[in-house]
């Protein structure tokens, strides 16, 4: 499961540095109220910890618990986000 843990915690970060790419770009807003107001009143670097880290012990817990479909699902719901975020590059 580690493997796993990994997996969501890099496709966490890519999703954060995306992110970032388009609201630079003006094409975008962060969804989530709280890293909205991290990224607004802290900045950028602790808008990409806190999203790596909270993601990853998150996926550290559910494997912890044996979760495994959950674990799963959530990794499947950022890849999915990531194929968004790439989605929007062709236009």
């Amino acid at each position: 499961m580690a493997k796993v843990v990994l997996a969501l915690v890099l496709l966490s970060l890519a999703d954060g540095f995306a992110t970032l790419w388009w609201l630079s770009q003006g094409q975008a807003t962060e969804a989530n109220p709280f890293m909205h107001w991290v990224l607004t009143y802290l900045g950028a670097a602790p808008f990409i910890y806190i999203k790596t880290v909270g993601v990853g012990m998150l996926g550290w817990v559910l494997a912890s618990v044996g979760a495994k479909r959950s674990l799963w699902a959530l990794c499947a719901v950022y890849a999915l986000l990531m194929v968004w975020h790439l989605q929007g590059l062709r236009y």
